[in-house]
């Protein structure tokens, strides 16, 4: 048994009358009656409910719920994005060493699957506030490691002055179509 599911066809596949009994197959009625999803750019193509078995016996299906599956899969992968607002990435209590250099901790919202290193974190178009002003974020690496199982310890530079000794916070960019920040924990 073969189930395919034409979401595009060309009349190669649709010209002939839509089959309503069970017959040999035919090149040109293969996709008849199907809605050609390619035809706009605001189709859309939802399933739901399907589960693939690995050997021939069918166990029962699973139902998850939505948080429960999105904690699941925060355990690998993890991104804040810019809503066009500021939205916040990390926070510190102060500003360390350097005006343009601090040190802060981001909180994810699960353990991840196994411990961050530098090449599992990016960022785009961040921004930092210190309650006197904005500056823009340049460059980010994790410090060590993990604090706890969900705590992050991230050293940041910015393009321009903070004032010492205040508390800090790194936030999305909102006039940053592609700010974000994110973490991955991928296989």
């Amino acid at each position: 048994m073969s189930l395919f599911l034409w979401i595009g066809a060309g009349s190669n596949y649709t010209s002939a009358t839509l089959k309503t009994v069970w017959g040999t197959d035919t090149t040109s009625n293969r996709a008849t009656g199907q809605v050609n999803l390619a035809s706009s750019v605001n189709n859309y193509f939802e399933v739901t409910g399907v589960q693939l078995e690995p050997n021939s016996v069918c166990t029962p299906f699973q139902y998850r719920l939505y948080g429960e599956e999105l904690a699941l899969c925060q355990r690998y992968f993890y991104k804040i994005n810019g809503t066009g607002q500021y939205e916040p990435v990390a926070s510190a209590g102060v500003n360390q060493a350097a005006t343009n250099h601090w040190r802060t901790q981001a909180s994810l919202p699960v353990p991840m699957r196994k411990a961050l290193t530098t090449a599992d974190m990016t960022h785009v178009l961040l921004a930092a506030y210190d309650g006197a002003g904005i500056v823009i974020v340049t460059a980010g690496a994790i410090v060590g490691h993990a604090i706890g199982s969900t705590m992050l310890s991230i050293d940041w530079s910015s393009g321009g002055s903070l004032t010492t000794g205040r508390p800090v916070v790194v936030l999305t960019n909102p006039y940053g179509s592609a700010s974000y920040f994110q973490v991955s924990a991928e296989l």
